[in-house]
């Protein structure tokens, strides 16, 4: 028991204060049975609070509680300066899947709060650990902490979901061991789960973009424009570099969109994306009709972006102003070490935007078309586990599954299970190519009407190839000629990750290091 002295200090600030404590390696915790974390086989860790959540209306200052789950609402609250304790509690209320529970409580008197702090508990400690051996110039005690934070913004359903997995495999296994297990790359080799591995020093230079930036008015932003792309400092997914690509997401008050280019013959020239769909109260609609540009509404916490389909989502960004700085320097980002030296103008600008999704969106693509399959029946008859060795197997990045039910058999009872396949060498754009598939499990999935639409859902989450947390889906889409086709649910309430742009200035900047031409606009 601990006691703050706040005498001399206003409401305000006491309001605006976070506590943290630094829990060592010879500290004890209550669930190891008299045993020091260094004798349980723990990390040490850091904990944090909002002052906020314990400060009455009439300014009272209330007994207040330090443990994994408020750590988790002052990093949001930090990490976004936007943002409030009640917005922020929301969005770890639907992160953790706890309802409306309250989060600073004694989670030791709630069991299934407990079991949740102590996953959480072990996972901060491991990838601030992670963190800290990755040493990362420049970084601070704070940006490792954050870093693991970074990471459970990330992928803490998903951490929870091959937690319950892994334990109901092997009843012996402890939160702790798992959580090991799972975010360590000698241990975790499953295509499903290996994106649970952390990237300490990319987590770091996340951590170091909240710590080198301020908040931002996201309205200018929108009327300076903010640039990205790919493949433009000779690098690229794969390290296919043919097509260099940029866009620009601009607006103002009301509206916003986003244009794509592409280098043709040495000019930039205007594409239109792969075609993807989007569940709307009237059924699957191309995303590119309207996905690109949207409406905006200005509220306390940033601005609410809308899309015309359903989608809706809380964004927020920050700024850091980079003019004078070597491209090695600026945190947050990552450019190849031979343009480390290029240096940004005057004026140049990084914003880093968040994204809290409010609503759940339901997107398939064209491009995911397994087989010319008319119906959910046929697909999953098409891809039925085999009872030996390896039959077909449909999915999307680490996500790859064969049903174990007949199709008339699931869609009697609109659900079924999945076996889980995992590649050897990594599952790639041509498949298992060069290595071996085996089985890693198995997995749940419901057939589920939405919007008139049925839906085959796999119930465990997976990291896609956005860094999105997503339940890979399928449906027959009547605007693509009725076949099947694939895509992602992306869950309302869910973080989507901190999207890097620049003003004019720097990507110009960027662009001619690349010796590609400038913007067009």
């Amino acid at each position: 028991m601990y006691t703050l002295d706040t005498s001399g200090l206003t409401n305000a600030q006491i309001r605006a204060a976070h506590l943290v404590t630094v829990v060592p390696l010879t500290a004890k915790d209550s669930d190891d049975g008299g045993l020091t974390l260094a004798g349980a086989g723990k990390r040490s860790f850091t904990l944090m609070s909002p002052a906020e959540a314990f400060v009455s209306s009439n300014g009272t200052v209330l007994p207040a509680m330090i443990n994994p789950l408020t750590t988790l609402l002052s990093h949001g609250m930090l990490s976004d300066s936007t943002s409030n304790l009640t917005s922020v509690t929301s969005v770890v209320q639907t992160r953790l899947g706890v309802g409306s529970v309250s989060l600073t409580q004694d989670v030791s008197v709630n069991p299934a709060l407990h079991a949740k702090a102590q996953m959480i508990a072990a996972a901060i400690g491991e990838v601030q650990y992670a963190a800290q051996t990755a040493n990362v110039s420049g970084a601070t005690a704070r940006d490792n902490l954050f870093a693991a934070l970074v990471y459970l913004q990330q992928n803490l359903p998903a951490l929870q979901a091959a937690v319950d997995n892994a334990i109901a495999a092997n009843s012996s296994l402890t939160q702790l061991a798992a959580v090991k297990n799972l975010t360590n790359i000698s241990t975790n080799t499953a295509s499903t789960t290996s994106a649970l591995v952390p990237n300490a020093p990319s987590l770091v230079q996340t951590a170091q973009a909240t710590t080198t930036s301020v908040g931002a008015n996201m309205a200018t932003m929108l009327a300076d424009g903010s640039y990205s792309g790919e493949c433009l400092l000779g690098t690229g997914q794969n390290g296919n570099c043919n097509s260099p690509k940029y866009y620009k997401l601009s607006g103002d008050t009301s509206t916003w969109s986003q244009s794509y280019y592409q280098l043709v013959s040495g000019a930039w020239a205007s594409y239109t994306r792969t075609q993807n769909y989007k569940l709307s109260n009237s059924g699957w609609v191309a995303g590119n009709a309207t996905g690109d540009s949207g409406t905006v509404t200005v509220n306390a916490d940033g601005l609410t972006v809308r899309d015309g389909q359903g989608w809706i989502a809380n964004a927020a960004t920050r700024v850091a102003n980079v003019g004078g700085k070597r491209f090695e320097e600026v945190s947050g980002i990552t450019v190849p070490s031979a343009f480390g030296a290029s240096v940004f103008p005057a004026n140049s600008k990084v914003y880093f935007t968040t994204m809290s999704q409010l609503v759940d969106t339901y997107e398939i693509y064209s491009g995911f078309q397994p087989g010319s399959h008319t119906s959910l029946n046929a697909l999953i008859d098409a891809n039925a586990t085999p009872q030996n060795g390896v039959g077909p197997i449909v999915g999307s990045d680490s996500m790859q599954i064969s049903f174990n039910e007949s199709g008339s058999t699931a869609i009697a009872v609109g659900q079924g299970t999945v076996t889980l396949w995992s590649c050897s060498g990594g599952v790639t754009s041509n498949g298992c190519s060069g290595g071996t598939w085996s089985r890693a499990g198995t997995a749940n999935y419901v057939i589920s009407t939405v919007n008139s639409k049925e839906i085959l859902i796999v119930q465990m989450p997976y990291v896609n190839s956005d860094r999105k947390l997503a339940k890979l889906i399928f449906a027959v889409n009547n605007a693509n000629g009725g076949v099947v086709n694939g895509g992602n649910l992306i869950a309302g309430g869910g973080w989507n990750g901190s999207m890097v742009g620049f003003n004019r200035t720097a990507f110009d900047a960027i662009l001619a290091a690349g010796s590609k031409p400038a913007t067009l606009n």
